[in-house]
């Protein structure tokens, strides 16, 4: 009888780690299926929000559970974080790149501002100008490593 009733408890124990499994593997799925579908309307506040859930997700629930991980859940969790990691670096270079964008504008209009109105220099300028931040822009993407 009593090995009936540890046998049922330990059945009991290793459904409830599954469960447990299952149930983090569909949080963390659903958590960064929304960040890819909804990722490029978030403010950045929204964005510091995802950031905090997503810590919650990979480092304190996953610390609760990752010893008790198949080698195929591990490895699911494991694609599911880089996912997310891929959209936040994804993000960072969309940013950079809008800032470029603002900054070649910007110039254009430093130039215009300071050189005569409709003079053959002013457009030789603009045209050296844009030339040079369009050059500057193309280097400064070249030189930036995505670790």
């Amino acid at each position: 009888m009593n090995r009936i009733i540890l046998l049922f408890i330990l059945l009991i124990g290793l459904g409830s780690g599954c469960n447990k499994n299952e149930a983090y593997l569909k949080d963390l799925e659903k958590f960064v299926t929304d960040v890819e579908i909804n990722s490029k309307d978030y403010t950045e506040a929204e964005w510091i929000e995802k950031d905090y859930e997503f810590t919650k997700l990979s480092e304190v629930r996953f610390s609760e559970i990752a010893n008790k991980l198949t080698p195929e859940e591990r490895s699911r969790v494991n694609e599911l974080i880089g996912k997310y990691r891929a959209l936040k670096i994804r993000k960072g270079i969309g940013d950079f790149k809008t800032e470029i964008k603002d900054r070649f504008e910007q110039g254009k209009t430093i130039v215009k501002e300071l050189i005569l109105p409709d003079s053959a220099q002013k457009k030789d300028a603009i045209e050296r100008a844009e030339s040079e931040i369009k050059n500057l822009s193309a280097d400064t993407v070249r030189n930036t490593k995505i670790e």
